[in-house]
């Protein structure tokens, strides 16, 4: 490339993007992809026993879906690496995290209102 004729004409030289490979994940989110989720506004209950379960309790947020998600299966540390994780996620989706009581959170979406009524 001749960078001085570049630099006097003001010619900027096109790239063509490679196209990459699909992940493993990328085409599993594909594969279970919902067409019309956000219309639903489920809420869906999750109690996970370990951290292989947080890419499909993702995939709900992505969905538009809010989890209400009981983490006394598990142990502290998956306890603490799941929890920060989906609320990374959530948080990225703008969405909110509730704490209900020990280890039950509520995880909404960020259409989701949620309106508290305790004591």
């Amino acid at each position: 490339m001749n960078y001085i004729k570049m630099l006097k004409t003001g010619e900027i030289p096109s790239k063509k993007r490679k196209k990459l490979p699909l992940s493993e994940y990328d085409r599993y989110a594909i594969a279970n992809r919902r067409v019309s989720a956000k219309a639903d506004n489920e809420i869906v209950l999750s109690a996970p026993v370990s951290a292989s379960e947080v890419e499909s309790m993702i995939d709900e947020f992505r969905m538009g879906n809010s989890i209400l998600v009981s983490f006394s299966k598990l142990g502290s540390v998956e306890y603490t690496r799941i929890l920060d994780a989906m609320s990374g996620a959530l948080n990225a989706l703008g969405g909110n995290v509730v704490n209900i009581s020990d280890r039950l959170y509520l995880f909404a979406v960020k259409d989701a209102k949620i309106i508290c009524k305790i004591g």
